[in-house]
């Protein structure tokens, strides 16, 4: 795959490191220990445990804020979702749900190449994504609909951005568009607008699958120009309808310039699964195999090195799938599988209501269900690297929620290992997959699993196969560096959410960012070695000024190996920011975990 349109960024002069996050040491004396205090000094030795569990970490990484701008909401709470960057001018896309508009922001500094250059975000003017009610848009290429699927231009009573991508070369901006129709009960298909990116000109819209969750732009000299579409095929929120998930990718050809011949465009609809798909492990659906297009959501588009495959996630069914780009058409499908939450590794807190952390080794399983997923090479091997947040469709009319306490055991005469009066004291509030409670004839499982692993790992994508992950390290810094009032809340959901992420390659090093949508922090891992994962550094926003990163860029300096710029965006504070990044071996060792 060529790398036309991605361009390393120009030089930037980054700012030397103001904090940095390595292992602490924690130590206390007493004199007398009263009983009103044993709370106090249990919390303690729960600290000191987790300092002593996080003790491996270097201090490799350090992050400095040098830049941040808030979304304008228009009188409502503004929110950053996806963001794209165009390396060229430097300018940041971001889209902002509230107002549907993709803002637009010139990534500046002083270029005086001096010790401390400042950084600045400044807004250009926004490009206007509402697609209006009854207005038909312009259908490119021969688009191939569904059965269970008919055009929705003039049906579409609301739609929003879902995601971003920009080709530089050609001046192009691509933004997926989902609709939601509440007068059929056809899912309506999705949108996929082009804008120049200089002038902000609507210039071709294509019609795709339904729910187009996330784009991504390819180009390889066998296809030319691409956009690859994951079209998560989302049921309506009352169960209206349900869509299939697919995938669409729009072939721009290897035209000089594919805007002067947008006639030629032509789009490929691609059911996720077909008969000749290879299915390894249990996929998780309610549905037989020839039925599962209406459940299988697509969700995450990586892409190998040579451009030949593409990776999909499909996180409420805990899969991967595997397309041949070159035959266009998913020839792999394979289950992650469950992780073991009863290794002394894989802790997990299932308690809310007490207020304070309480990582324990539990009799249940999870699912890893990642969202945003990433590849790499190393040594010739190829992998996979998930953040894996977990998701459900409770409060829906698919709902595959329950709480551990609503489950009936009654009608068993030998109960599981996970239902014992010790245990359900700590997973009553816990919510785990309705489905497997559905299947077992006495709706009571010997296993009982949750939704996301509270992890990130990384998987050898020829094997198939889980080849490391952190464990419980993300709930275990989260727990040393948060306070337990606020964040303990998310303990019987999905924990603290790992979401988005971001590679940077360097030489032979390979570090990943993760963002933890409900940890209101990014974690930085080694993975130059991806069987031995490292935790090297990360930033928390005790101060809640950021919250919920929600997508991620890495920007290497072109000038040194061991710099960088992280840009991410914020769903809940509507605020995007941009961080210095450092890597040097021979930080000192401060005396907390935690960032000040």
């Amino acid at each position: 795959m060529t790398e036309r349109g991605r361009p390393k960024i120009p030089t930037l002069p980054i700012k030397q490191t103001s904090f940095r996050l390595a292992h602490p040491r924690i130590g206390w004396t007493t004199h007398r220990v009263k009983a009103s205090v044993v709370f106090a000094l249990l919390v303690a030795c729960f600290s000191a445990a987790l300092s002593a569990a996080i003790s491996a970490a270097r201090a490799d990484l350090a992050f400095t804020e040098v830049a941040a701008v808030t979304l304008d909401g228009q009188g409502r709470d503004a929110s950053a979702e996806i963001l794209a960057i165009d390396q060229r001018s430097n300018t940041v896309y971001v889209i902002n749900s509230a107002t549907s508009t993709l803002e637009r922001f010139a990534l500046l500094h002083d270029g005086r190449g001096t010790p401390d250059p400042s950084y600045e975000l400044r807004p250009l003017s926004p490009i206007n994504l509402s697609l209006g009610e009854g207005k038909a848009l312009s259908v490119a290429g021969s688009v191939s609909l569904r059965n269970d699927a008919r055009p929705s231009a003039t049906t579409s009573k609301s739609a929003m951005a879902t995601s971003v991508d920009v080709w530089p070369d050609e001046d192009l901006v691509a933004v997926s568009m989902a609709r939601l129709d509440d007068q059929t009960d056809l899912p309506p298909n999705g949108v996929v607008l082009f804008f120049k990116m200089a002038s902000g000109e609507l210039v071709h819209s294509v019609e795709v699958g339904h729910h187009p969750d996330m784009i991504r732009f390819l180009h390889t000299p066998s296809r030319g120009l691409e956009l690859l579409v994951a079209n998560e095929g989302e049921p309506h929120p009352t169960g209206k309808y349900n869509g299939s998930g697919s995938l669409s990718i729009i072939e721009m050809g290897s035209e000089i310039s594919p805007l002067t011949a947008t006639e030629r465009w032509r789009t490929h609809q691609l059911s996720i699964i077909n008969p000749e798909t290879v299915v390894t492990g249990t996929i998780r659906s309610e549905y037989a195999r020839e039925d599962w297009p209406k459940d299988l959501e697509p969700e995450y588009i990586a892409v190998s090195r040579d451009g030949s495959n593409a990776y999909v996630s499909l996180q409420e069914n805990n899969a991967i799938a595997t397309i041949d780009l070159n035959q266009q058409t998913v020839i792999r499908l394979f289950s992650l599988g469950v992780k073991d939450h009863s290794k002394p590794r894989d802790t997990i807190d299932t308690i809310k209501s007490d207020k304070t952390w309480q990582l324990k080794a539990m009799p249940i399983k999870s699912y890893f269900m990642p969202d945003a997923i990433a590849t790499f090479e190393q040594r010739g091997n190829s992998y996979l690297v998930t953040a894996n947040e977990g998701d459900t469709r409770g409060g829906s009319a698919q709902n595959d929620v329950i709480k551990v306490s609503d489950i009936n055991c009654d009608a068993r005469s030998t109960l599981p290992a996970w239902h014992t009066r010790r245990n359900l004291k700590q997973l009553s509030k816990l919510e785990v997959d309705r489905l497997s409670i559905l299947e077992h004839p006495m709706g009571c499982p010997e296993q009982i699993t949750a939704f996301g692993a509270r992890s990130i790992s990384v998987w050898d994508l020829e094997r198939e196969s889980l080849i490391w992950d952190s464990g419980d390290h993300i709930s275990k810094i989260v727990a040393a560096c948060l306070p337990a009032k606020q964040y303990d809340k998310r303990s019987t959901k999905r924990g603290a959410e790992p979401e988005s992420l971001a590679l940077w390659e360097s030489g032979e090093r390979l570090i990943a960012f993760v963002g933890l949508e409900r940890g209101d922090g990014i974690l930085a891992y080694d993975l130059t070695q991806p069987e031995r994962g490292e935790y090297i550094g990360g930033i928390f926003f005790k101060d809640r000024r950021h919250r919920g990163p929600e997508s991620m860029v890495f920007l290497p300096d072109e000038t040194d190996p061991d710099r960088g710029l992280l840009i991410a965006s914020f769903e809940y504070t509507g605020t995007l920011a941009v961080f210095s990044i450092e890597h040097r071996a021979s930080h000192p060792i401060p005396s907390t975990p935690c960032p000040n």
